[in-house]
């Protein structure tokens, strides 16, 4: 589900990065937004180490939603207008990454 929209994200930072349209400059900094309210949620739950295991499925999924935003977030990166926007995600998406491997049962050390 997060391909199918990002695909057409990835498509519109494309065109915004070869002809400067500024008419769907606002949509792609909203779906910078909602990545980075959606990994400072996780993050934040991560940190309070409440409910990890059901927090698992829900970090994985969010991983899976970067994984297919890598486009998009690669092409943004490269305009002016909106570089600031992705080096504030881009940590934590690290971030995320790192925090469900700390995490997963299989590799989890006893505490």
């Amino acid at each position: 589900s997060y391909s199918a929209l990002a695909k057409p994200l990835a498509r519109l930072a494309k065109d915004f990065l070869q002809h400067k349209e500024h008419a769907w400059l606002n949509c792609l900094v909203q779906s910078l937004e909602a990545l980075s309210l959606s990994l400072a949620s996780v993050l934040k739950a991560f940190e309070e180490k409440e409910h990890v295991q059901m927090l698992l499925p829900i970090s994985r999924t969010l991983c899976m939603g970067v994984a297919s935003m890598a486009p998009l977030l690669g092409t943004l990166a490269l305009a002016r207008e909106t570089h600031t926007a992705v080096s504030k995600v881009l940590p934590m998406c690290s971030r995320l990454a790192l925090a469900s491997l700390r995490f997963i049962p299989e590799l989890a050390t006893s505490e």
